[in-house]
């Protein structure tokens, strides 16, 4: 399969992902709400962002193993590629074990550190030692998955990640159905992980054997490991300050809210949170494919296709961002009442607005990140990243007396304005070697043109025909996309890339139906 190839299949998979993850989450999001209350509801979220921290453990391995398969693909390297695995593999063993230590602990103090009732300390007590052994299992089959990435197969690991979500959400119905809580909802996120971690290694190793790389449980000689993980740490240590970072920024929030207000006031963030974060993954998604890319490009001195990565990540980004923004923006309230319940339109929409422009904002920054690591350039970001968390815990506490959750969420997006709209692009064109009003011009006038008339039809909508149903919401949405995409195709994308485009359409419809 030709590299081009790959690229199309692994954005389009993405893609597909995260839709089957949007489409699950809207309709389980409300049942699992009012199935097990806002209180439950408050206590299962605060689990998932405080057993989160967990993944910093990680140290940043993947992005490693991502980055040197992508560089040691052919055949005289995949010893090189070997010693990086089996590293890499021993390495999360160790993490594991370290987590399932940690995860006990925090089971421990749980009820200690948020206002949760003790009669729930069993329940919530079971259900972190579930979580946080879903995440130490994710960490020993993480080595695969980064092998599938590095190859630019990431359509085989979102086919393995769909059938896993499918499944888990039949059985959270299941057991929610059943009168079941917290508890076997985080038993079955612990097996149905097994169950794709397992066929996800197999799919990679098949993979790498066809590529002449060999993986061997047997444990390396200390030299070989010593020199093997020297190479893994210079690259990997600004990837876990880049995490911790990252942490801080997007998955504190309910934990700065459990610790200052009511456990239930959680529910009320998490419904916006939950939105932007579905935004936010959308964008990280479309990009991170320019991590292998870049590091391609990069072993092949080749400058120029890494200048077009990057202005195009960021066009493509705000292309897919804009419009989901602009409509959480204006509309965004209207939803979360549809959606929810009308009790929530109100605080979990100022929420949503306040989030959704930052996130706006934040979209091109993930094709700048990807290429970051792409070049093993990602240090400075790393400081950047661990300043903008202490601004925004600083921010978020100080107003949360003043504006409860609504300072919270103010809290999170001023900083992180501040760094992707001006910080970080400054720093980025400056090393890729591009001028910054280029980086602006070519990556960022078209979306934002093309937006304009969706903005428009929104506040249109807005003020004339305001949807009083679901369905009628998702048909003006729908019907103004559909014109939106029609004037993006003329006014993003340039003659050469409609070509291309054009190109790969046929191509794709000839090889699926014409055959």
């Amino acid at each position: 399969m030709s590299l081009k190839n790959k690229v199309i299949k692994s954005v389009f998979s993405n893609w597909a992902g995260l839709l089957i993850s949007i489409l699950v989450s809207f309709f389980l999001a409300p049942y699992v709400v009012h199935k097990l209350g806002n209180t439950f509801y408050g206590i299962w979220s605060i689990i998932n962002q405080f057993t989160g921290y967990l993944y910093l453990f990680d140290l940043g391995i993947r992005e490693s193993v991502i980055r040197y398969t992508a560089k040691y693909q052919s055949g005289e390297n995949s010893k090189k590629l070997e010693d990086i695995l089996k590293a890499s593999f021993y390495i999360y063993l160790v993490i594991a074990a370290m987590c399932l230590l940690v995860t006990v602990l925090l089971a421990y103090v749980f009820t200690d550190v948020f206002d949760v009732d003790p009669e729930l300390a069993t329940q919530s007590g079971i259900a972190i030692l579930f979580v946080g052994g879903t995440i130490a299992q994710v960490f020993i089959f993480n080595v695969f998955n980064g092998l599938l990435m590095g190859y630019q197969r990431y359509d085989i690991f979102n086919v393995v990640q769909i059938i896993g979500t499918l499944i888990r959400t039949l059985f959270f119905v299941i057991a929610l159905e059943m009168g079941y809580g917290i508890v076997a909802l985080s038993a079955i996120q612990f097996f149905v992980s097994l169950f794709t971690g397992f066929i996800m290694s197999r799919m990679a190793l098949k993979l790498a054997a066809t590529n002449g790389v060999y993986f061997s449980f047997k444990i390396p000689k200390f030299s070989a490991l010593k020199s093997t993980l020297s190479k893994v740490y210079n690259y990997s240590v600004y990837v876990l300050i880049n995490n911790i970072g990252q942490k801080i920024i997007f998955t504190t929030d309910a934990i700065v809210i459990g610790l200052f207000m009511p456990v239930a006031s959680v529910t009320f963030y998490a419904i916006a949170g939950t939105l932007v974060d579905y935004l936010r993954r959308l964008s990280i998604i479309s990009a991170e494919i320019l991590n292998p890319l870049v590091s391609h490009y990069s072993a092949n001195n080749d400058d120029e296709k890494i200048h077009y990565a990057m202005v195009t990540g960021a066009k493509l980004t705000l292309f897919i961002a804009l419009p989901i923004s602009a409509t959480f923006v204006i509309l965004g309230s209207n939803f979360i009442g549809l959606w929810m319940g009308p009790e929530f339109a109100k605080t979990s929409g100022e929420v949503l607005l306040i989030l959704a422009v930052a996130q706006a904002l934040s979209a091109p920054h993930q094709s700048v990140t990807s290429v970051l690591y792409g070049l093993n350039k990602h240090k400075t970001l790393a400081h950047f990243r661990i300043v903008e968390a202490i601004a925004n815990l600083i921010l978020s506490i100080s107003l949360i007396h003043s504006y409860g959750i609504v300072g919270v969420a103010l809290g999170t997006a001023i900083p992180h304005i501040i760094l992707v709209s001006l910080v970080l692009p400054l720093y980025a064109t400056r090393v890729v070697g591009i001028r910054f009003s280029t980086y602006l011009i070519q990556g960022y006038l078209r979306p934002i043109v093309a937006i304009v008339p969706f903005v428009f039809l929104c506040l249109y909508i807005k003020d004339n025909m305001l949807p009083e149903s679901l369905l009628s919401f998702f048909l003006y949405i729908v019907i103004i996309s559909l014109f939106y995409l029609l004037v993006s195709y003329v006014v993003i994308f340039t003659k050469d890339e409609r070509g291309s485009l054009n190109r790969s359409l046929i191509g794709i419809y000839n090889r699926k139906f014409k055959k």
